[in-house]
């Protein structure tokens, strides 16, 4: 069994998400029996949907991560393919699609700290609002996917799913 994790950049790539590569994705390639493809811009969602048709096999978990439109892209994944884990970091700039069977369990990252970024919140479809766990941060819209405090708790949800 291998845990499939893909990651996605917000608008403006690495120069916004940095930390969604760098610190989240790095420490994640540590975990054992892990891919961690390099991480793809929001708009290359449909992608990610090719490569786990393509490449999932039985009793792989799949996990999508994304920050701000990328966490909103990272929604549009679960519309097509199981997801066992969607991960969102401060969701924002696009609307997201509601979560329902095709989620195991999501993670909705929202920031706390004065932004221009609008809140935007990912919901489910009736009857699977349970899926979806809501945590806070206070690091800054651009500042969250760079919390080495955040993504050693993401890192941690991911194991359990081994």
């Amino acid at each position: 069994m291998t845990t499939r994790v893909y990651c996605m950049y917000g608008l403006g790539g690495a120069l916004w998400s940095y930390g969604i590569e760098n610190v989240l994705a790095r420490a994640i390639r540590k975990l054992p029996d892990t891919y961690v493809p390099a991480t793809r811009g929001y708009t290359q969602w449909r992608e990610i949907v090719d490569d786990i048709k393509r490449n999932k096999r039985p009793g792989d978990k799949i996990v999508v991560v994304g920050h701000s439109m990328g966490a909103a892209s990272a929604t549009y994944v679960t519309d097509y393919v199981p997801v066992d884990l969607v991960v969102l970091y401060d969701l924002a700039g696009q609307a997201p699609s509601k979560l329902g069977r095709n989620t195991g369990r999501a993670i909705d990252i929202y920031d706390t700290a004065p932004d221009m970024v609008p809140e935007w919140r990912v919901q489910a479809v009736k009857g699977h609002e349970k899926k979806i766990e809501r945590w806070t941060s206070a690091f800054g819209h651009t500042g969250q996917d760079d919390s080495i405090q955040l993504a050693s708790k993401v890192v941690e949800e991911i194991r359990k799913l081994a």
